[in-house]
């Protein structure tokens, strides 16, 4: 025969014994499964790739000498404030230099005025009397620049 006294034992024991999981979830077929946290674990933090390093600018069959451009026709390298002289007949006097981390800046000087044009690498600007300004490359505040035309 039960008694009260026995099923408010059993029911103790059980209450008692809930509370004293493993801390371990079950699996798909409701049995405890060893080593499975309860919570996820942390993401590793991204880690970040290096920058390439900056391509190093592409040899200037001219060097740095500006005077080779006279003709209208040169491959050198330049800085910002440098002057490459022009005297080809063009009308075009020289042009000053201005170098950006993206582009190149001429200031261009006409015996009538002035005009000013950008280039980039890959696109070559098209300047008073035909003069054309093309860029090579860029590093730093130094740039490899083409004058071709007139």
């Amino acid at each position: 025969m039960t008694t009260p006294r026995t099923v408010l034992a059993v029911a103790a024991a059980a209450v008692l014994l809930a509370g004293c999981g493993s801390g371990e979830t079950p699996n798909a077929s409701g049995a405890e499964s060893p080593g499975t946290p309860t919570s996820p674990a942390p993401s590793p933090a991204p880690t970040r790739s290096p920058s390439p390093p900056p391509k190093p600018l592409p040899n200037a069959d001219d060097g740095t000498d500006l005077d080779a451009c006279a003709d209208g026709e040169c491959e050198v390298r330049v800085s910002t404030g440098d002057r490459i002289p022009v005297d080809n007949g063009s009308g075009v006097e020289q042009a000053e230099v201005a170098v950006a981390a993206d582009s190149v800046t001429f200031e261009v000087t006409l015996s009538g005025g002035s005009i000013t044009t950008h280039a980039s690498p890959g696109y070559p600007s098209m300047a008073a009397n035909g003069l054309v300004f093309e860029v090579r490359g860029i590093k730093g505040d130094e740039a490899v620049v083409v004058l071709t035309g007139a």
